[in-house]
């Protein structure tokens, strides 16, 4: 929603004020006025006046973000973001941390991300991704080398807890976030694929484990999958429709 990506029509998100890209329960300020916050300013890198912003309210985005040049291109008014975003607050939900993990339930907690795989104008996302393994709303075990990819809009409409731990170590104020329907994938030097739903790939029915072999659609668990990978050298699989804490 920045004014150099509207006026120059790329961006995801065109036109997007008045849209309802989030869900009703993301409130989405912006706050300058924080004392001795990180992104607390008086002014923008243009001499124009912060303010306090409601930037998306009920999932629906207010306006865009303007320095003077952008502002003019688009026929409106700076509002005083030449200098970029001044304390972005997400609000949340009102669960912890540990209510956001019994209410995923079963999922990934993603605790670091790398590379930069997103396209700003098309909204696809993809990215490597390392964490842990959430198994009846605890945590199981680490996992790595792990990529999570999907679309921004979908991602934002995926959005359904926000956690109260907020990170105040920078400019940015939010806490864990429970996404809906993300896919996530992890392989190596092997091409071959193999597809699991993340609601049965972790599955207390494996019909592996219980030695009457795997039928098509059945439930899988995790250790059958790596030990089916081991045997077959099979190298990679991607799990599909669960809610990922990030």
């Amino acid at each position: 929603i920045g004014g150099a990506a509207q006026y120059r029509k790329s961006s995801f998100l065109l036109d997007a004020v008045g849209e309802s890209v989030f869900p009703d329960v993301v409130q989405l300020n912006e706050d300058p006025f924080i004392p001795q916050a990180l992104g607390s300013a008086n002014c923008d890198s243009e001499g124009v006046a912060t303010q306090a912003n409601q930037l998306v309210t009920d999932g629906v985005i207010q306006h865009y973000l303007l320095d003077s040049y952008s502002a003019r291109k688009l026929g409106l008014t700076s509002t005083g973001h030449a200098s970029g975003l001044h304390n972005l607050i997400l609000d949340d939900t009102g669960k912890s941390f540990d209510e956001c993990l019994a209410a995923m339930h079963r999922g990934f907690l993603v605790t670091e991300l790398m590379g930069h795989g997103v396209n700003g104008v098309t909204g696809d996302y993809s990215r490597g991704a390392a964490g842990f393994w959430v198994e009846n709303g605890k945590l199981d075990r680490a996992v790595e080398e792990v990529t999570i990819a999907s679309n921004l809009k979908a991602k934002f409409k995926g959005i359904v807890e926000i956690g109260n731990d907020l990170d105040f170590r920078g400019n940015i104020r939010c806490g864990t976030i429970i996404i809906d329907n993300l896919m996530s994938a992890g392989s190596d030097k092997h091409a071959d694929t193999v597809t699991l739903d993340f609601f049965t790939a972790v599955g207390t029915s494996c019909l592996t484990c219980r030695g009457a072999g795997r039928e098509e659609n059945a439930s899988i668990c995790i250790q059958c999958v790596r030990e089916f990978f081991a045997a077959t050298r099979c190298g990679s699989v991607s799990f599909r429709g669960s809610a990922s804490c990030v």
